[in-house]
């Protein structure tokens, strides 16, 4: 899910790697980067324990804890499209 969100911004994240997860092995090769950048940006959030759980299910809880502050920052993003002379893209 946090991959598609990420994909949806349009940001290059290849080779985005930082050692966040004593979990990250489990993490699927093709999400890892786009992981590690959502955590960096805030978009989501570790368990106090260190790890990303992705074995774990996807509450509901867990789904809007993710999708509110991307939808804050994509909004972000348009208004900004909206002002070609600032051209400030948050992401």
């Amino acid at each position: 899910m946090d991959a598609i969100y990420v994909k949806i911004f349009d940001k290059d994240v290849e080779g985005y790697i930082s050692k966040l997860f004593s979990d990250k092995v489990m993490i699927s090769a093709f999400a890892s980067n786009a992981v590690t950048y959502a955590v960096d940006i805030d978009i989501i959030y570790r368990y106090s324990n260190g790890t990303f759980g992705p074995s774990n299910y996807a509450t509901r809880a867990s789904v809007a804890k993710v999708t509110v502050p991307f939808i804050k920052i994509y909004k972000m993003n348009l208004l900004l499209l909206q002002f070609p002379s600032q051209n400030n893209h948050l992401l």
